[in-house]
Formats: C-alpha cells, sequence, structure tokens
C-alpha cells in the first residue's frame, strides 16, 4: 500500500526560495555595484598619481620643483596630453586593462570618459602658483634665521632710505655752489671807476676734484680687475617667459591660499638658495651671474655685472655718506681740511662746501673700495663703524690705483666653483654682508612681479639645455589637476569618480 504525501510543503519552500533568491540576487547586485565603485575609485587613485608622477625630472633636479610638463618632450604642452595620459592609465587599472582576468570578472569596468575640469599652471596669477611652492619647499628645507636677520639689515636700509637717496643730486648741488663762486671770482678788496668790486680768478686745491674726476670711468673694470675672465654668456630674451606675454592660462591657486608676505621673503631666499651669481656661479646654467639678471634683466652676464656693480656702488656710497655725516670726528677731519684750502685760496666762506665735496669724495673712494671686497667674497657691513673705515681722507687720493692693484682672479678661484651654492651664514653676517647678501637686499626692494618672472627665464634657460626639453616653457606645467570619469560596467550599470590633486 503506497503512503501519499502532501504537497503544501513544496509550495512553501518555493515560495520561500524565491524570496531568498530575490534577495541573494539583490545582495550579489549591491555587492558588485560597490565593487565597482571602489575599482573604479581606486583607478583614479592610482591614475592621478602616475599622472603627477610624470613631474619634469629636469626642473625638479635644478630647482626642486614639482611641476608636470604638459608637453611631454612634445614643441608645445596641451591638457589633451594630459587627459590622454590620465586616460591610459584609468584604462589600464580597469578590468579592461587587466589582462590576467580571462573569465569570472565579478565587475568588467570599463572607462566610459574621462576629463580634466580644472587646472592650475605655474605662471598663473603672476606666478604665483610657482611662488607658492617655492616658498614651500624653502620652509620645509630651511629655517627662516637667515630671512630674519636679512629683514633687519633690509629695515636699517629703509631706515635711513639708503635705496632712495639721491647721493648725486646731493653732490652736484653743492657742487653747484662751489663752481659759481669760482665763476664769480673773489673780490680784491679794490673797486673800479663804477665802484664795483674788482674781482680776480682762483683756483682751489681741493682733493675731492681728483676723486670726482674718476667717476666717469669704467667702474666695472675697477673693481673686477684686468685679470679678471667676465662671463660672455648671453640670451635672446624674447624666447622666455617675461616676454612672451602669457597670461592666466588656467585656475591660479583655485582656493588656495595667496602667498603671503613671508612667502615672498622665502621666494627671494628661493632664488638665492637655487641661482647661482659672480662669487658663486652654478656650472651648467644658460647664464652664470643668474641672481643679477633677477634684478638687472639684461641679455648678457657681463651687462647684468655691470648694473649690479653700479647698484653697490650706488648703495655703498649711501650707507658711506650716511656714516660720515654722524661721525663727529671724520666731519671735523674734513672740516679742517676744509678751512685750510678755503684760506689758502682766499675764499673763507666756502669752507662748508668744500667740506662737503670732501665728504661725498671721500664717501665714494670707500665706496669703490667696498664694492671691491664684496667681488672678491669678503663681506662688508651695512653702515659701518669706525673700526671698519678703510681710507684716511688723504688716502683716499689713491683709491683708484689700491683697488686695482689687488687680483679679483686670484680670490675667487675657490668660491667660483659653487662650493659655497644656497644660503648665507646667519652666524657670519655680524662680521657683514657678502655680496649674495646684498643682492637679497636689491631683491626684497624689487616687486614680485618681475622677479618671479625673470627666475622662470632663468628656469626655462637651464632646463632648455638638458636632453629633451628644447622647448620647455613653465607657462605649459601644471602644478593641480580637478578630473572626472565615468566608469561604465559590462553588467549595466556606471558610476562617476572625481578627484582634486596638486603638489604640496
Amino acid at each position: 500500500m503506497q503512503k501519499q504525501e502532501n504537497g503544501f510543503i513544496t509550495i512553501y519552500l518555493a515560495l520561500t526560495l524565491s524570496v531568498l533568491l530575490s534577495l541573494i540576487l539583490t545582495v550579489v547586485d549591491g555587492a558588485r555595484r560597490s565593487a565597482i565603485a571602489v575599482e573604479a575609485d581606486c583607478a583614479m587613485d592610482l591614475a592621478v598619481y602616475s599622472v603627477f608622477a610624470e613631474y619634469n625630472r629636469a626642473l625638479f633636479e635644478r630647482y626642486h620643483l614639482l611641476f608636470i610638463d604638459s608637453s611631454y618632450e612634445k614643441q608645445q604642452g596641451s591638457l589633451s596630453l594630459v587627459e590622454e595620459h590620465l586616460t591610459e592609465y584609468l584604462r589600464m587599472n580597469l578590468s579592461e586593462g587587466n589582462k590576467a582576468i580571462k573569465t569570472a570578472d565579478p565587475t568588467k569596468t570599463f572607462l566610459e570618459d574621462a576629463k580634466i575640469l580644472q587646472a592650475s599652471y605655474a605662471t598663473d596669477e603672476n606666478a604665483d602658483v610657482l611662488v607658492s611652492q617655492a616658498a614651500c619647499y624653502m620652509k620645509a628645507k630651511y629655517g627662516l634665521s637667515y630671512i630674519e636677520a636679512l629683514q633687519k639689515e633690509y629695515a636699517q636700509a629703509e631706515k635711513f632710505s639708503l635705496f632712495t637717496r639721491d647721493i648725486d643730486g646731493q653732490r652736484n648741488a653743492n657742487q653747484a655752489i662751489i663752481d659759481e663762486a669760482e665763476r664769480a671770482g673773489r673780490e680784491t678788496g679794490e673797486t673800479d671807476e663804477e665802484g664795483n668790486p674788482i674781482t680776480e680768478e682762483f683756483e682751489l686745491d681741493n682733493p675731492a676734484d681728483g676723486v670726482n674726476a674718476t667717476r666717469p670711468s669704467g667702474v666695472l673694470l675697477l673693481v673686477t680687475g684686468a685679470d679678471t675672465m667676465i662671463s660672455s654668456k648671453t640670451i635672446t630674451a624674447d624666447s622666455y617667459y617675461s616676454h612672451r606675454g602669457v597670461t592666466n592660462k588656467g585656475a591660479g591657486l583655485a582656493g588656495r591660499s595667496a602667498p603671503t608676505a613671508v612667502d615672498t621673503v622665502l621666494f627671494d631666499a628661493y632664488i638665492a638658495a637655487c641661482c647661482g651669481n659672480y662669487t658663486d656661479v652654478h656650472e651648467g646654467s644658460g647664464l652664470d651671474y643668474q641672481m643679477e639678471y633677477v634684478i638687472a634683466g639684461k641679455e648678457s652676464d657681463e651687462a647684468n655685472l655691470k648694473s649690479i656693480v653700479h647698484r653697490l656702488l650706488a648703495l655703498r656710497e649711501a650707507c658711506n655718506v650716511t656714516f660720515l655725516f654722524a661721525d663727529a670726528s671724520k666731519q671735523a677731519e674734513a672740516a679742517s681740511l676744509a678751512a685750510s684750502i678755503a684760506t689758502a685760496a682766499g675764499v673763507p666762506y666756502l669752507t662748508e662746501p668744500i667740506k662737503i665735496s670732501l665728504l661725498f669724495a671721500w664717501a665714494y673712494a670707500e665706496s669703490v673700495y667696498d664694492v671691491k671686497q664684496l667681488l672678491l667674497g669678503k663681506r662688508v657691513k651695512l653702515i659701518k663703524e669706525a673700526k671698519d673705515w678703510h681710507y684716511s681722507l688723504q688716502g683716499m687720493l689713491g683709491y683708484a690705483q689700491d683697488v686695482a692693484e689687488s687680483s679679483a682672479q686670484q680670490a675667487l678661484e675657490n668660491v667660483t666653483q659653487g662650493s659655497n651654492f644656497g644660503l648665507g651664514n646667519v652666524a657670519a653676517m655680524k662680521d657683514g654682508l657678502n655680496y649674495q647678501d646684498y643682492l637679497m637686499l636689491f631683491l626684497m626692494a624689487q616687486s614680485k612681479t618681475q622677479k618671479s618672472a625673470r627666475t622662470i627665464d632663468l628656469m626655462e634657460m637651464d632646463v632648455r639645455l638638458t636632453p629633451h626639453n628644447s622647448h620647455f616653457r613653465m607657462d605649459d606645467c601644471l602644478d593641480a589637476l580637478s578630473v572626472s570619469a565615468y566608469v561604465g560596467s559590462r553588467y549595466g550599470c556606471s558610476t562617476k569618480v572625481e578627484r582634486t590633486f596638486c603638489y604640496q
């Protein structure tokens, strides 16, 4: 006898299994979607990191900056080239680019589209993007003690108006008084038939005239010496950033903080740390006197050095005039000699103008000596003390011969090989400022836009000397990107991924 089974149990299980199967399929689909999203995120991160890993190596090794060269060694940069690289890396990191996956792929992802939404170029916002990165480098590598010490010196220079004081105007105004008196002549004590005083010509035996007669001569040759080899390197400025008239090409700082006053000073220090100068040449550069180029902007090393020498001479003359007019003993010495000269010539009323002319000539002779010492790699205090003074009042007459006799070439043998390359020695600044320190003072007085543009010129000319970078341009270089991508799946779903990344 067969036993009959009821069928309601099978129907119950069927209903239960259908619900469970729906739940399982929903969970599996949710897991797949999550896996696709995770894979898309990971692929985007890897792609962005890969793009940013393609920074220009020559720029980094020479100037310690991280920028993507959007030209990729081609003649001209383009965001489309960066997009191509981003797209390639995305595909490599999605399922479609993974050749190891043969069959069971739970995601089957592929790239639908990738775009660069926003980019920041090094030269955006008058090169604030570059200045900010350079300041970050300086904060990470150096302390602020050198900057603080130089800021004190700069504050002292501003206090005495050393950058703006018109020494030539003051000297010429004083000399005009003496010249007018010489033209008018001195009174003999007699009168003509009409009762007018009779005058006669006179000649002042003023040592200041001997010093002033040498002013128009070539100061550069005098302070460097005939045996010094001055660099003959030249450039064509039109091919570099400062002359190309580049405007903003990207998003600039894109929400990042603009450079502060401290960042600007750090950028000055960055220039000093990374650029060569007359006393510390960086080998393999487009120009040898790089800091001089940033300040003067001429197309040859010789022209830049000449400009700096004249600026140094003007600054040192302002410094030395400030000292002499505040030093009672040296004023008394000049007054005594002036009185003797005026009395001998019979014009005692010219004692004060003659004294002033002596002080100006004395300061000039001392200033030429100071500039020569700086070019020899030595130190000179901004405002001297009596013990630091080199020439006596009588000794100033032989200043030209004294300066010309020393050999700059011999003294510079050990300081032009890059051994002193970098920032100055704070401890040594108690003995005065060296040539690089004075260049730093000039940088502090210069506009940020001008010095950043010329620094970019130096970067371009140096990087172009390296292999595969003959068309390098800083306005093709990127330091921040905002990107988006649509990642699809063969299972019928897709996801959007966005990233914003910059060098820190």
